[in-house]
């Protein structure tokens, strides 16, 4: 109940209820210092109009002109916010706007950070319809930036191909609805008075005083503020002590229990982060574990403990081997548990909750650790479910020991599946291994040992579904070597780039790999990659590359992350030359019916990310939720329908370079991940202005490390296999070669739809992962009554660079997703 009341409350300030006095005009473009206010960038117009169709009143004429391959890339006109004012008490803001043609154009907005290389940035793209447009931006959907603290606003166009011209009317902040916001503060007030009634030990009750004091003070200041005066920064201060006495709460159920002893163990999530101190759980941890996975399938859940005193020598293993009733053992080797390590985490250009030390390495290296009082640490406590393994419901434990600690021991259960998921990437993906991985300690190491280090970060991408590749070879290197290739493709990763292609095809060197290549049967794998985020004015030099090899070998395909979002439909027909377009993730959706026409061609479009797009799009940074990067890799993946992901690296090892965006040599970095459980790493990566970017595996000294994200980005790939396998049940009960009862054909249908409180948009979705899971074991139940009703097993199928991963799902669910 106390928890419930607790909930409520903090829903209280979610609700967005509370209301500024008025519309604000953000910026206008009557002559004078209306339109002089604005600072027009390079390779932008901007004059005093009238609207072209004869709506009365004025406006201002904005031309992004075409980006030529000089000059300024991002043409826009910016209003600068001196100060920086808080836009928490308004709502939406909104303009008018006339195309003479469909187009597109981005809004950014821009928080001040705490330098100007950590201001936060967040992008809304914008499609006009030919004609009059009304433009409406909900100010609480662009969460990458700091409401309290905006400093500019920005309308920019990215490398126009062609002059570009819009008519933009006056832009307004309109505020939020008032309502009764007096009445709702006394709602508030009254359910902290709850909260501090409930029964709670003395122990509890002194712990959280603090912050419901607080709490209450604010919100009495509140109740007795008139509405129109209400003040952002009261609001910001009753959010920050929300957000303290939930921690609060959640210290006391956990941590605070008399007679405890010196230590509590929980099970929580593997998508929660846990942190040494002010930690606050999305779902509360758990006095037992479950883990629920099929036969071949990996799982993981963190073993949370909390000290009150410091602890050395701390050390988690099984403790009782997991058995079913009738005595079959889940053998212990199936599990690998090791500590959640820390990296440091510098501020960076996007808005994150707190900067500082980050969970994120998993310490396969460590031995032993040492517990500070009152600091949560977890274990990663991963299984692996063998594939012969007996299906039902096994109970065991985990000990934890430490110096002077009495053993304490903490129950699991696993719920083995009816069902088995093969090994290996289930669609095209590529997380590239960096040319130069090897161990920094042994950069003057013999080959042997060079290719030792290769092959484990291989097969530590492979044991995760990821594709390990090469995407920046060639030039003056050779194709991939055969050995190289073959290797990956023989452990099921599926497709591997030749070589980069650039401004030009190193023609003789790939004439001399192919017949090697075919002779290993690896020509159905094998793709070129190039023309990395080339812009309009390089597209000539796509066609000067790629004419040479699609003569000689039309049967590769090329793929490309070119600036084109078009996808070579306007772009002097480059679909005679590319086979595969690759946008970022935003783009894809800011151009889904361009991505839906050019697949019905026959051609591939997958989508990739990289240092953005930035909240609230899903990524791979250290401070995202977990759920985020699980959800791009699975749900959203099954939802938008791309054909395959990019990650740009999983091993950029190299030092960030202030100037330069990375320095990818191994020398740069002196030093391997060490120390436990807070490590010698800094996670800046791109420009020192990203955190994790393009690092999802760790250098340790004898091998490479795991991290967070690494099981984020396999698990979500678990789910699209879990949502896959439906499918394929669906098919053979659909087409009579299998029998299921009444009902469970409308159940699987009904499944195999991503619902919108798990994924609404690619930048509305959960944020419980409590809904995932629900789901997972919707599909989970659904596959185990297909294979107990004596149907033949079903897989995923194989898969190689042209495998059609969404042919017949029309027909199956229904239409892919062709808006926003």
């Amino acid at each position: 109940m106390m928890r419930k009341m607790l909930h409520m409350f903090l829903a209280f300030a979610a609700s967005g209820a509370f209301a500024a006095g008025g519309d604000t005009v953000l910026g206008g473009f009557k002559p004078g210092k209306e339109i002089d206010a604005w600072l027009v960038r390079g390779g932008t117009e901007l004059k005093v109009a009238n609207w072209p169709d004869f709506t009365p009143g004025n406006c201002g004429k904005l031309t992004f002109k075409k980006y030529a391959g000089g000059g300024e890339k991002w043409p826009a006109i910016i209003m600068n916010m001196a100060p920086p004012m808080s836009w928490r008490l308004y709502e939406k803001l909104v303009f008018n706007a006339y195309a003479a043609e469909e187009t597109e154009f981005s809004l950014c907005f821009v928080s001040a950070g705490a330098t100007e290389a950590a201001d936060r940035y967040s992008g809304h793209a914008v499609t006009l319809k030919k004609g009059m447009n009304r433009v409406e931006v909900v100010l609480s959907r662009i969460a990458g930036v700091n409401l309290d603290d905006l400093k500019q606003f920005h309308l920019l166009k990215t490398t126009p191909a062609q002059d570009t011209v819009i008519y933009v009317g006056e832009i307004q902040l309109l505020p939020c609805d008032l309502g009764d916001i007096a009445r709702q503060v006394q709602e508030s007030r009254d359910k902290i008075e709850a909260v501090r009634a409930a029964k709670l030990s003395p122990e509890q009750g002194k712990y959280i005083a603090k912050a419901l004091d607080a709490a209450v003070a604010t919100a009495a200041k509140l109740k007795a503020t008139p509405v129109a005066k209400i003040a952002a920064a009261d609001l910001k201060r009753l959010r920050q002590q929300q957000g303290a006495l939930e921690r609060s709460y959640q210290q006391a159920l956990l941590t605070m229990i008399p007679d405890a002893g010196a230590m509590s163990a929980y099970w929580a999530s593997p998508l929660e982060k846990v942190h040494r101190v002010d930690q606050c759980f999305i779902n509360m941890p758990k006095a037992v574990g479950l883990f629920d996975a099929a036969r071949g399938e990996g799982e993981g859940l963190q073993l949370a403990v909390f000290p009150r005193r410091d602890i050395d020598s701390v050390t988690v293993g099984i403790h009782e081997t997991p058995r079913l009733e009738d005595g079959t053992e889940l053998s212990k080797w199936s599990f690998k548990i090791a500590p959640v390590g820390y990296v440091d985490c510098p501020p960076p250009c996007y808005s994150v909750e707190r900067s500082g030390l980050w969970p994120d390495p998993i310490l396969t290296y460590a031995g032993p650790i040492c517990l500070t009082k009152d600091c949560w640490q977890s274990w990663w406590v991963e299984l692996t479910v063998p594939e012969n393994q007996k299906p039902g419901l096994y109970i065991g434990s985990v000990v934890v020991r430490g110096e002077g600690l009495k053993p304490l021991t903490a129950k699991f259960q696993v719920r083995v599946r009816n069902f088995t998921l093969r090994p290996g990437p289930p669609y095209p993906n590529t997380a590239p291994v960096m040319p130069d991985t090897r161990s920094f300690e042994a950069r003057d190491a013999s080959p042997e040992e060079i290719l030792r280090w290769r092959h484990e970060v291989f097969d530590l991408l492979l044991s995760h579904r990821g594709n390990p590749d090469s995407l920046y070879i060639g030039g003056n290197s050779p194709p991939a070597p055969l050995e190289s290739a073959k290797y990956r493709i023989d452990r099921n990763a599926g497709l591997f780039n030749i070589t980069t292609l650039h401004t030009t095809a190193p023609m003789d060197r790939i004439d001399a790999m192919m017949p090697l290549y075919r002779q290993a049967g690896l020509d159905k794998n094998a793709y070129f990659y190039g023309f990395d985020e080339f812009s309009a004015p390089e597209f000539w030099r796509i066609k000067q590359a790629c004419k040479p090899v699609k003569e000689k070998y039309p049967e590769i395909p090329i793929f490309c992350t070119a600036y084109d979002y078009s996808l070579g439909t306007d772009s002097n027909n480059l679909n005679q030359y590319i086979d595969g377009w690759i946008p970022l993730t935003a783009e894809f959706i800011n151009n889904i019916k361009t991505v839906r026409d050019v697949q019905r061609l026959g051609k591939k479009v997958w989508w990739y990310v990289c240092c953005g797009p930035g909240k609230p799009w899903a990524n791979f940074f250290v401070e995202n939720p977990a759920l985020d990067s699980r959800l791009l890799m699975g749900a959203m993946f099954w939802k938008y329908r791309p054909d395959g992901m990019l990650y740009f690296s999983a091993d950029s090892w190299g030092e960030p370079d202030q100037k330069e965006q990375w320095d990818l040599r191994p020398e740069t970095r002196k030093h391997a991940i060490s120390g436990a459980p807070i490590t010698n790493w800094s996670a800046q990566t791109t420009m020192k202005k990203w955190n994790g970017d393009g690092l999802l595996i760790y250098p340790g000294e004898n091998g490479p490390i795991p991290s967070l994200r690494l099981k984020a980005y396999r698990d979500g790939m678990d789910d699209y296999i879990y949502l896959k396998m439906l499918s394929e049940a669906l098919k053979q009960v659909r087409s009579g070669k299998a029998k299921m009862p009444d009902g469970w054909s409308a159940k699987a249908r009904a499944e195999l739809r991503i619902e919108p409180e798990l994924v609404e948009s690619m930048t509305m979705f959960a944020a419980d992962p409590e809904l995932l899971f629900a789901k997972r074991a919707r599909l989970a139940e659904l596959l185990e009554s297909y294979h107990d009703a004596g149907n033949a097993p079903v897989t995923t199928p194989d898969y190689n660079i042209k495998t059609p991963l969404w042919e017949g799902f029309e027909a199956l669910v229904g239409p892919a997703p062709d808006g926003k």
